[in-house]
């Protein structure tokens, strides 16, 4: 069901050394392709990196809160064509981002969204430059997020419970 899958899903950011099959990435990338998009422009482009190197690189596109990438078997690059879908983008990107992380948590790997907006690298450049010169990516394309996968080698804590009445609000605020 679907509400025992969206609680299930957890940002994870430790995984064993094991390989994400063929057919699971290509579940992966179904679900991503599948993602609603705005006009249905589908502008929302991939890049699979499987490369110890370059996801060790990765790791380190933004100070220390990515190192995770470099430890995780497989990543997938978040981009997005701000030509074909110039208001709705970042949400389009958003989105398909989310469909490929549920789709993670019901193939029962683990997954973590490292977000490339506002980011920079230890040097202080930023991030977005960093990995468009390690992927090579052309400038018409915004990268939004890298999405690190991988078998869940540690579960984090239970979530604490949040206040329902404090974030819904009916007809006004």
């Amino acid at each position: 069901m679907f509400q025992d899958l969206i609680k299930k899903r957890r940002s994870i950011r430790s995984y064993t050394g094991e390989k994400v099959s063929k057919e699971d990435l290509e579940c992966l990338l179904e679900a991503g392709l599948s993602a609603p998009s705005a006009k249905n422009r589908k502008p929302v482009e991939y890049i699979v990196i499987e490369d110890e190197k370059m996801l060790d690189h990765l790791g380190k596109f933004k100070k220390g809160t990515a190192a995770f990438i470099g430890k995780a078997p497989l990543a997938i690059a978040i981009l997005v064509d701000k030509e074909a879908a110039q208001v709705t983008y970042v949400q389009d990107a958003s989105i398909a981002a989310t469909f490929i992380q549920l789709q993670a948590t019901d193939l029962g790997l683990g997954s973590c969204w490292a977000n490339v907006l506002g980011s920079t690298d230890p040097e202080g450049r930023s991030g977005e430059v960093y990995i468009r010169e390690a992927l090579g990516v052309p400038e018409k394309y915004s990268i939004q997020a890298i999405i690190a996968i991988g078998h869940i080698d540690q579960f984090p804590k239970d979530l604490p419970p949040f206040d329902r009445k404090a974030k819904i609000h009916y007809e006004k605020y």
